[in-house]
């Protein structure tokens, strides 16, 4: 319906995004919702992705998590350069104090 309205009115279809926020089927605490977050991702890493992202984002009350991942994706993405720019580091150091190259 939105698609229809939007291209009626000459919308390039690239530029049209709605974002509708439904109030939630059943209401949660949200702090019971992040812990049991929390807990899975301390047992199972891998799930540490966007969608477990925005689905706590969207628990925090976030408007629109996409949005903000978008914003935070370039920080992360430093920080792991960062990180692995570190532990290079840290090795040659390593090997340097062992006196092996």
């Amino acid at each position: 319906m939105f698609d229809f309205v939007l291209e009626s009115m000459g919308v390039d279809e690239k530029k049209r995004y709605v974002d509708i926020d439904f109030p939630p089927i059943l209401d949660r605490e949200s702090e019971k919702v992040i812990k049991a977050i929390v807990d899975v991702l301390g047992v199972i890493p891998e799930l540490n992705v966007d969608e477990v992202k925005k689905l706590v984002l969207t628990t925090l009350g976030i408007n629109d998590p996409s949005e903000v991942l978008d914003k935070i994706k370039p920080e992360e993405q430093a920080a792991v350069k960062l990180e692995k720019a570190l532990r290079g580091l840290k090795e040659v150091l390593k090997r340097g104090n062992d006196g092996s190259r």
